[in-house]
């Protein structure tokens, strides 16, 4: 099963990328132990998902390629 990660829906946009910060990064990378290549299920709450792929881990945040976007009808 893929991790999942709430990200707020500020952080999305059209870039092809998704940056994880604060408590997010820290549980994905000290708890989960995520490690680049592992692909992540990212998520909203608003109805927004997105398959992504860790490209960089840093000690604040890690970068997510996206892979798929999924926008959920209300």
């Amino acid at each position: 099963m893929e991790p999942r990660c709430f990200l707020s829906s500020e952080v999305w946009g059209e870039s092809s990328t998704l940056t994880v910060t604060g408590r997010e990064a820290h549980h994905l990378k000290d708890v989960l132990r995520v490690k680049s290549g592992d692909i992540l299920h990212c998520f909203d709450g608003m109805g927004q998902q997105a398959q992504g792929q860790v490209v960089a881990i840093s000690r604040k945040e890690i970068t997510l390629k996206i892979l798929s976007r999924t926008i959920l009808p209300p």
